[in-house]
């Protein structure tokens, strides 16, 4: 099912004490873990442009990416962050 608040509330209305049988859409559910992902890179990633800006600028999709496709350039970028936040 859909997420929206107007379906859940009407199934509820026509199917009473069912509401803990209800299966959302995979869809959906995968939007509202992107959405918090995002929420914290954004807050981690303001965090970390205040005590080190110089290094994290322009990073945000080297994090997005899946490690065995980084490129010859990207590699070594991505290493010396890892190394920044060990440190």
């Amino acid at each position: 099912m859909d997420m929206w608040p107007a379906y859940f509330l009407a199934f509820r209305k026509t199917y009473l004490n069912t509401a803990d049988k209800i299966i959302f859409d995979r869809f959906y559910i995968i939007q509202h873990i992107e959405e918090a992902l995002n929420k914290v890179r954004r807050q981690e990633h303001k965090m970390l442009m205040a005590e080190v800006h110089e290094i994290f600028q322009d990073s945000r999709y080297l994090w997005l990416y899946a490690e065995d496709s980084l490129s010859d350039f990207q590699r070594p970028r991505l290493d010396e962050f890892m190394k920044t936040g060990k440190t």
